[in-house]
């Protein structure tokens, strides 16, 4: 009887305590979700060059142009091998992109182009083709998967453009059916947990 009155005793409260818990985990779980979305440029690539320490530079016009402020450096490999380089993007509507590829003379290869987000899902994607030769850049072959071009030895500001059709939103917010999913997977794995423990608190309070 004693162990019963106990049982009885902690059920509503622990019950009501785990309900609340799945309600504020569910809420969280989704905000958390949202606010973590992020967008990507993802561009797969090879390059081969002599350079000592060999970089790309992704710009992003915002509607202001192009500027130091509004973009992403990232190291790369220059052994010709493919490499995929991923700069993160401003949360805003982008009008277009300018490429620094290589920061000296070379050549270089492009085969696609992806905005991604940070759950791996792609947002828009882009061939080779779509890019344009804006400074210091000539094309020498262009194929049905990668265009390869080369940069004169001596020049260091290599650019070309590219254009998104309509202008890409990068403010990527969680669509229904993912947050839905998201919600559904919270719920499962909360719900268990709160069930072992329940589990395990009766059965010490009815070993006493």
């Amino acid at each position: 009887m004693k162990i019963a009155k106990r049982y009885t005793y902690l059920n509503r409260p622990f019950i009501l305590a785990i309900s609340a818990a799945l309600l504020v985990s569910f809420v969280a779980g989704i905000m958390k979700y949202q606010q973590q979305k992020r967008c990507f440029f993802a561009i797969t690539m090879s390059i081969k060059n002599s350079c000592p320490f060999p970089m790309a530079q992704l710009f992003f016009d915002t509607g202001r142009g192009y500027s130091q402020k509004e973009t992403g450096i990232l190291p790369v490999t220059s052994n010709g091998l493919k490499q995929k380089l991923s700069f993160e993007l401003p949360r805003t509507e982008i009008k277009s992109f300018r490429f620094d590829p290589i920061n000296c003379g070379g050549t270089f290869s492009i085969y696609q182009t992806n905005i991604i987000s940070n759950t791996g899902e792609i947002i828009k994607s882009f061939n080779s083709q779509s890019y344009k030769p804006a400074n210091q850049i000539s094309i020498i072959k262009t194929e049905k998967e990668d265009t390869t071009y080369m940069v004169a030895e001596g020049d260091v500001d290599p650019q070309i453009i590219l254009i998104p059709v309509p202008e890409l939103n990068a403010v990527h917010s969680v669509s229904p059916g993912a947050a839905l999913l998201f919600a559904i997977r919270l719920f499962f794995i909360m719900g268990l947990t709160f069930f072992l423990l329940l589990r395990i608190t009766v059965s010490f309070l009815k070993e006493k």
